[in-house]
């Protein structure tokens, strides 16, 4: 469970975490990224402002009162960003989701909390991140990798790796997966903003986890968790990574595969399948559509196979 209170963060910033969390839904992930995003734009406040005579910038700042915030500007913001990208090599993806942060926050304390008589934050701009075509392994080292797991807690390992290239979850979502979450053909999972949404089972999934759920149930454990680690308890994300990543070393495939990647093979090998866009993005439990029209490149096999019908190719 969420600890929504940390003694070392300032009191504000608490209050935001259990409106995140209470009120807007967000989920444990996006609330701890907030936070921590805030706590480091107020330690380097601290300094910037010459507050702190320390040499080293202060881990407590809970003493942080709201007179400290009122005083904020947006230039403060600025030399923020510009020591996260310089001193910290933030890229803009990492810049984007602190200036998501700031600007949710301001938002809060002027239009929720009334701390504020203007949000500074209101123009601070989002910086334009690259969209990179998504990673993915094709159709048939997809089904290579599937059937050359082998080894320790095999049957754990394969159903692991056919939910995610047959079902398109995300890490958190099968990690949260708990033994009531089966419903004959479908699962249900927690996504994002803990929506809950339903995951139909195809063939090869059921197949699979069947074969897992004769050895699960068999174990005399309490954790209701589907998936357990050695020690009994339910499987961490970490440790799912680092099975998907040696077992991706192992079966040959010169690839960095992650839990994400066979996420985006999932959604990529059924847009090259003839599944509409609208019913990919269900699929996914996506929010906005324009997340999911990634998936909409072309390959770039049928480019090259494009360019050599050209008729000037002589």
């Amino acid at each position: 469970m969420i600890l929504l209170e940390k003694k070392e963060y300032p009191h504000q910033v608490n209050e935001f975490r259990k409106y995140l969390y209470h009120i807007q839904g967000k989920s444990t992930n996006t609330v701890e990224s907030y936070s921590y995003d805030l706590y480091l734009l107020f330690q380097f406040l601290v300094d910037y402002k010459g507050i702190n005579k320390e040499a080293s910038p202060l881990e407590d700042l809970s003493f942080i009162e709201a007179d400290f915030i009122q005083d904020i500007c947006l230039n403060d913001f600025y030399a923020f960003l510009n020591y996260c990208k310089g001193e910290l090599s933030n890229k803009n993806a990492t810049t984007a989701r602190k200036v998501s942060a700031i600007r949710a926050f301001f938002k809060y304390l002027y239009r929720k909390a009334k701390m504020l008589n203007h949000d500074p934050a209101e123009e601070l701009e989002i910086p334009k991140i690259e969209r990179r075509l998504p990673v993915h392994l094709n159709q048939y080292d997809a089904q290579y990798f599937l059937d050359s797991v082998e080894g320790r807690n095999k049957e754990r390992n394969q159903c692991i790796v056919a939910l995610f290239l047959n079902c398109g979850l995300r890490l958190s979502e099968l990690c949260g997966l708990n033994l009531n979450s089966i419903k004959r053909d479908s699962i249900y999972v927690v996504g994002k903003g803990n929506k809950e949404r339903e995951v139909y089972l195809n063939d090869v999934a059921q197949n699979y986890l069947e074969k897992y759920l004769e050895i699960r149930k068999g174990m005399e454990v309490k954790s209701k968790a589907l998936f357990l680690s050695e020690r009994k308890q339910r499987i961490s994300p970490r440790t799912t990574e680092h099975m998907i990543k040696r077992l991706i070393d192992n079966c040959g495939l010169n690839e960095k595969i992650s839990p994400h990647k066979l996420r985006h093979t999932f959604a990529t090998l059924l847009y090259k399948n003839g599944v509409d866009i609208r019913s990919i993005q269900a699929l996914l439990g996506h929010e906005r559509l324009t997340t999911t029209q990634i998936y909409t490149h072309t390959d770039n096999e049928i480019l090259k196979e494009a360019v050599n019908t050209s008729p000037l190719t002589f």
